[in-house]
């Protein structure tokens, strides 16, 4: 019975450190006002980002972008845009607290994106 509990608690430590040790490692990369990333299309200009990869991901970016590049994102992604007189703009909630949202200005022709696991 002791041997078992043992193990218990020595696997819920070792999982416990290796949760802390990814979480707390990743060092997020933030870029200002550059000109293309792989992710974008090369239409993108002028894009500012943070992304923190691995256990608790987030990705935040904005951009200038054509507004038919911006559809043919949208599209590849999945977001299901509402239209408004100037604007498009999607959510999509997780339980856990994350999700995107996503708005795109029709008149300056601005992208902004929010996502996280959570």
């Amino acid at each position: 019975m002791i041997k078992k509990l043992v193990i218990i608690i020595s696997v819920a430590v070792i999982f416990y450190g290796l949760f802390i040790f990814d979480f707390l490692r990743r060092e997020p990369i933030i870029e200002k006002h550059v000109d293309s990333v792989d992710w974008l299309p090369s239409s993108a200009t002028d894009i500012s980002y943070y992304k923190r990869n691995g256990f608790g991901w987030i990705k935040k970016y904005k951009c200038s972008i054509p507004e038919d590049d911006f559809l043919k994102v949208a599209e590849k992604e999945g977001w299901k845009l509402k239209e408004d007189e100037n604007v498009f703009f999607y959510e999509k909630r997780y339980p856990n607290g994350g999700g995107v949202t996503v708005y795109y200005d029709k008149d300056s022709k601005r992208l902004s994106v929010n996502s996280s696991h959570r």
